[in-house]
This record gives C-alpha cells, sequence and structure tokens, in this order.
C-alpha cells in the first residue's frame, strides 16, 4: 500500500508569525516615548515664559493713568506758551484773485472763458430767433423789436465782441501749442493785438450795420 503525505501546515505557521511580528512593529519605540516627553515639557516651559512676560491688568492700569496725566500737562503747557491757531476761514486760499496782482495774462485768460460762457448763451438768443422765422414774419419782427433799443444792441454786439475775441484768442492759443511766442514781451504784444483786432472788427460790423454813423464821422474828419 503507498502511503499518503501528510497535509503542509507550514502556511499558517507563518501566517501567525507574520500577525506576532506586526503587532510587535505597532508597539512604540522607547525612543519615540522619550521624544514626546521632551516635547510636553518644552510646550509646559514656553506656556509658563508666555504667562510669565504677560503684565497683569492691575500694573497696567497704573501705567495708562501716568500716561494721560502727562499728556493733559503737556498740553497745557502748550497752550499756555503758544498762540491760538487762526480758524480756517480767515485763511486766504490759493489763488485768489484779491491776492495777486492783475496782468494781462490772467485777464486775457479769465477773458478767454468768459467770451467763451456768452457765446453759449448767445446761441440760445440766435436759436430764438430762428425759431421766431419759422412762425412767421410777424412774429420775427415782434423778437427783432425787442433788440432795437440800448440794451438790446449791448447785448448783440457783445455777443459779436466775444466771438472775434475768442476766434483771434484761440488762434494765440494754437500758436502756443506749437511751441511759439512764450516769451514774455510776445505773450503781452500777442494779448493786446488780439485785444484790438477784436475791439476793431466789432465797430467795423457796427460801421456796416449803421452807415449814418460812418457818414457822422467822414462829415467830422
Amino acid at each position: 500500500m503507498p502511503t499518503q503525505k501528510p497535509l503542509r501546515k507550514a502556511p499558517a505557521r507563518k501566517s501567525a508569525k507574520k500577525a506576532a511580528s506586526a503587532k510587535v512593529r505597532k508597539k512604540p519605540a522607547p525612543k519615540t516615548i522619550a521624544a514626546k516627553a521632551r516635547k510636553k515639557t518644552i510646550v509646559k516651559k514656553t506656556v509658563a515664559a508666555e504667562v510669565t512676560a504677560k503684565p497683569s491688568v492691575a500694573k497696567k492700569a497704573p501705567a495708562k493713568k501716568a500716561a494721560v496725566a502727562a499728556k493733559s500737562k503737556s498740553s497745557v503747557a502748550f497752550a499756555k506758551t503758544n498762540k491760538p491757531v487762526t480758524p480756517l476761514r480767515e485763511r486766504p486760499l490759493s489763488p485768489h484773485l484779491s491776492i495777486y496782482r492783475p496782468q494781462i495774462t490772467s485777464v486775457l485768460s479769465i477773458m478767454h472763458r468768459g467770451t467763451g460762457v456768452a457765446l453759449y448763451l448767445g446761441a440760445f438768443a440766435v436759436a430764438w430767433l430762428i425759431a421766431c422765422l419759422g412762425y412767421g414774419p410777424n412774429c420775427f419782427d415782434a423778437s427783432l423789436a425787442l433788440l432795437n433799443n440800448i440794451p438790446g444792441m449791448i447785448v448783440i454786439y457783445g455777443i459779436i465782441f466775444c466771438l472775434f475775441y475768442h476766434l483771434c484768442n484761440g488762434i494765440r492759443h494754437l500758436a502756443w501749442d506749437i511751441g511759439e511766442g512764450f516769451e514774455l514781451p510776445t505773450v503781452t504784444l500777442s494779448g493786446l493785438f488780439v485785444l484790438m483786432v477784436s475791439i476793431s472788427l466789432t465797430l467795423a460790423i457796427y460801421l456796416i450795420n449803421h452807415p449814418e454813423c460812418l457818414q457822422q464821422i467822414q462829415a467830422y474828419l
């Protein structure tokens, strides 16, 4: 009779040995235990140092009172030795028209902006006349009758002067944009020239519209 081979139970023994070795590995080593203990002691020492470094509330209160008292004393001393500061309303503004002496450059610059505003308002008057012309000759004649007096003529020729001045001074500004005419004598002469040309063109328009005035001037001469 052939003898039967016994079953092998070696794998079971090996698995038991592996489990036992794994349990042994999971146990912490004595070195790690000592390191953790050291970390705990270091943390305790740092916490104790922070607690001792922080001053108590009772100690802070006298220091605050002393600082407040010192500030009040310094402010009282400053008020006694120094004059009161003038309020902001009494201080002059800069730039201000009442401070600087009027010059031809500043006056002409202000006039340039003022004539621009006047032309903007004059555009409404021209639009009003055009609207009256659209309603018929009667409405247009009535609107002209409102302007056929001294105040109306001042308004009309004032707008004409603003138109010529703004035009001539705009040409002057174009020369400045090129980089010419920035010298002080040139600026003064160009400003006076612009002013004289504007007045001359306005007078020419007035004499063209009123030939009787031109005749009177010729008879007088």
